[in-house]
């Protein structure tokens, strides 16, 4: 799967990136299984969207830090991501690069449509 930079990442703040990427692992392992695809899909778009910054080795000490966090409320936290990616255009292309891990493995299963449901809805309610 060719993987495209959308319009607005190539300047993004690390905060940014390090949110969208942190979402996209979220939904993706919520079905209880980072599948090969999944991963290598992960380290892809992890190295594109940062410009080359974002290697394996530094995704792996991120998911450490967001694994090793209390017990999760994911509906809190999306809604803290919220605050981080302030605009409309942002959380949209956080919501699709969310989706397109989800279907790397050609297979969307009910806990990651779940939580892209979920980040849809605190996403885009009015505020």
């Amino acid at each position: 799967m060719a993987i495209v930079v959308p319009e607005g990442l190539r300047d993004a703040t690390d905060e940014k990136l390090h949110a969208i990427l942190e979402l996209m692992y979220f939904v993706a392992k919520s079905d209880g299984v980072f599948s090969h695809e999944e991963l290598t899909h992960f380290i892809s778009v992890g190295s594109v969207i940062s410009g080359g910054k974002i290697d394996a080795a530094r995704l792996a000490i991120l998911v450490e830090g967001w694994e090793s966090r209390a017990p999760l409320d994911i509906e809190s936290r999306f809604r803290e991501v919220s605050r981080v990616l302030t605009t409309p255009h942002e959380r949209e292309m956080a919501c699709n690069l969310a989706a397109q891990l989800a279907e790397a493995d050609d297979a969307v299963l009910r806990p990651e449509q779940k939580l892209l449901d979920l980040m849809g809805r605190v996403f885009f309610e009015k505020q």
